[in-house]
């Protein structure tokens, strides 16, 4: 799997991936940001593990026929164009929530999604769900 984005929300889904790494593996990250980058390989050293390497530029990391999937963990404006990128590339896509900015942009990424074939989805807080309250 690949992160897109590696900022605080980022590095609070890794230390949960990191109690479960016989089950998921983080293979390659996206993140323009060296400050943001250098704070989520922290996490890594702390586990005992080594970080995974850094492909600024998503398109470029794209090309890496070697990824399943990719968890978007970015500000809400790129969700649609990174996810769009993600599925056209055949990845499955997790996102964080927001979905997207708008209703047109979640209609059009789910025909994106049909036409790709591939899984998208959306991590949502279930906390405000009608069985928690």
């Amino acid at each position: 799997m690949a992160f897109i984005g590696c900022g605080g929300m980022a590095r609070s889904h890794t230390r949960r991936i990191l109690q479960q790494q016989d089950t998921t593996e983080v293979k390659i990250v996206c993140e323009p940001s060296a400050n943001s980058y250098e704070a989520f390989c922290e996490l890594f050293e702390e586990a005992g593990r080594s970080p995974p390497p850094n492909e600024p530029d998503l398109e470029r990391l794209l090309q890496n026929g070697e990824l399943d999937a990719a968890f978007i963990i970015t500000p809400h404006v790129l969700h649609f164009s990174q996810a769009k990128a993600c599925l056209e590339a055949g990845l499955d896509v997790l996102l964080e929530k927001p979905m997207v900015m708008n209703a047109e942009e979640a209609l059009a990424l789910i025909d994106v999604r049909d036409r790709s074939e591939r899984l998208l989805s959306v991590s949502f807080n279930g906390s405000m769900s009608p069985q928690v309250i």
